[in-house]
């Protein structure tokens, strides 16, 4: 585990081994290379939408295309225990210390991945109108997306939220080969973007088959 989260798991575990008098080991926080593993794609399965945005010109003519993955994640995260991880010695408070913006952390790490310019702040809106502070990455530029296809090109992706990669890498070839200049090309982008989210009425769940290959 890379958030915080991983304090609420070792709650669990603590009282596990203390009812049932068990050992079961608490693991550290993962820092490995976002790159070599699939963590950032279970994350992102979770946590992200792919979109594309486009106008039409007088010819109807796709123009001004943008392909975006948006990722969100809470800012806080409000530890009940002074200790994340008691066994190995690692506790909140060698945690990068920003008070309870735990996943500050967790976002700069992906942009940097992702070679993201900034990371926003956002504001949402919960049960009872109850109004959360949220971080924010939204990223399309060219570089950017080219190493999320690498990365899940590996690392794929094996909710529905799959397919609606695939239609989201094809929207960005579309506008990386410059096919939206043909009409046939702008019908196809069209398609895909009213096909994708909540949109989508297909589905196909043969990805599947390799799930257990990865």
């Amino acid at each position: 585990m890379r958030t915080p989260k991983i304090e609420a798991l070792n709650r669990l575990i603590d009282w596990f081994n203390l009812k049932y008098n068990t050992n079961l080991e608490k693991l550290i926080i993962d820092t490995s290379d976002l790159g070599k593993n699939a963590w950032l794609s279970g994350f992102s399965d979770c946590d992200s939408c792919f979109s594309c945005f486009f106008n039409i010109n007088k010819t109807g003519i796709a123009k001004d295309i943008h392909c975006y993955m948006r990722l969100s994640q809470r800012q806080n995260y409000n530890i009940k225990n002074s200790t994340i991880h008691k066994n190995n010695n690692q506790s909140v408070d060698n945690y990068p210390k920003l008070g309870n913006n735990y996943y500050f952390y967790v976002m700069e790490k992906i942009i940097i991945f992702l070679n993201v310019n900034n990371l926003r702040i956002i504001k949402r809106i919960r049960k009872d109108n109850f109004i959360e502070s949220g971080y924010e990455i939204r990223k399309s530029k060219k570089e950017s997306n080219k190493i999320l296809i690498n990365y899940l090109n590996n690392y794929p992706i094996y909710s529905s939220k799959y397919l609606d990669s695939l239609d989201w890498k094809s929207m960005f070839k579309i506008k990386i080969n410059r096919e939206y200049k043909e009409n046939k090309g702008t019908k196809l982008l069209i398609y895909l973007k009213s096909s994708i989210n909540n949109s989508r009425t297909n589905f196909n769940w043969e990805h599947l088959n390799n799930f257990w290959r990865i």
